[in-house]
């Protein structure tokens, strides 16, 4: 157990991973460690892994109530070294009552555009005041995990991906996202980014923000054999709000959905109960999917 340390006026409340003289054949690794109560004035309530940090591994680890003045409620992971390509591994983990009090990533706040890969985890209750209430990340991989009752103050109650480039993919397979908010966009999930996005076989339930109750989009996505029910957005897309296209190496990349399968019911907005989508974006329902209400 690590736990009730401070780092009042630095990064890394309870362990601060210096990564020099470390290569990209290097794993960080951390098992079956509970982390509580944590503060750090800086990044990573519990963790701050440097620029210079490898791979990181976290298995069966539990992360309760760190807090961050910055970003990272939990951990943080700075920018890495050009041209590097490091992974975040979080594989049966526990995220309770973290919280980023002025930045990014509630719980987990990752810099490096790299993939953050989580699978059987839980997060709840996690808050931050910018963006991701509990991933903030450049892009993601996340399986058979649940994700209920944390909040951002920007964009992605739950999750926001934000890398721009095409180099990863957002991955979101069996997983549940329940009675989470955003003050702006997507109360589950977020996407601002160019990268494709496969959201399959998740339920997407009673979330909130201003746009995009349940998903908020800015790329080419599929959302595969879902329910996405009793989510509200107080202005557009109930269920799923499609943005404006995105631009990359001066080309116009589309916006695109394609629902395949699934439902998409009872939700709320005043402009498109189902989904909203923004001029030059398109969409398509295919494969018998479902949904019941309005397309604005």
């Amino acid at each position: 157990v690590i736990a009730s340390n401070k780092a009042e006026s630095a990064s890394g409340g309870g362990i601060y991973v210096f990564g020099n003289g470390m290569t990209s054949q290097n794993t960080f690794k951390l098992n079956n460690i509970e982390f509580t109560n944590n503060t750090a004035g800086e990044n990573g309530g519990a963790i701050n892994m440097d620029t210079c940090t490898p791979n990181m591994c976290a298995s069966g680890c539990t992360f309760k109530s760190n807090h961050a003045g910055k970003n990272g409620g939990a951990i943080n992971r700075d920018k890495s070294r050009v041209g590097t390509s490091y992974e975040f591994y979080v594989t049966n983990g526990t995220f309770d009552s973290n919280w980023a009090f002025g930045g990014t990533g509630g719980a987990i706040n990752d810099a490096t555009g790299c993939p953050v890969k989580v699978t059987t985890s839980v997060f709840t209750f996690n808050q931050c005041h910018g963006n991701g209430g509990a991933i903030n990340a450049g892009t993601v991989e996340v399986t058979d995990s649940e994700f209920e009752h944390n909040k951002s103050m920007g964009n992605g109650g739950a999750i926001r991906g934000y890398q721009n480039s095409c180099v990863y993919e957002n991955i979101v397979k069996g997983s549940n996202f329940k009675f989470n908010s955003a003050a702006l966009g997507g109360g589950a999930l977020y996407f601002g980014t160019f990268h494709d996005t496969l959201i399959e076989d998740c339920t997407i339930a009673d979330n909130s923000a201003s746009n995009g109750g349940g998903i908020t989009n800015h790329g080419c996505m599929i959302v595969k054999n879902c329910e996405i029910y009793g989510n509200s957005a107080s202005d557009c897309g109930g269920g799923i709000y499609l943005g404006e296209k995105a631009e990359m190496d001066y080309k116009m990349r589309c916006t695109h959905l394609t629902v395949s399968g699934g439902n998409i019911y009872r939700n709320s907005a005043k402009r498109g109960t189902v989904l909203y989508y923004v001029s030059g974006s398109d969409y398509k329902f295919v494969d018998g999917a479902q949904y019941n209400g309005s397309i604005y």
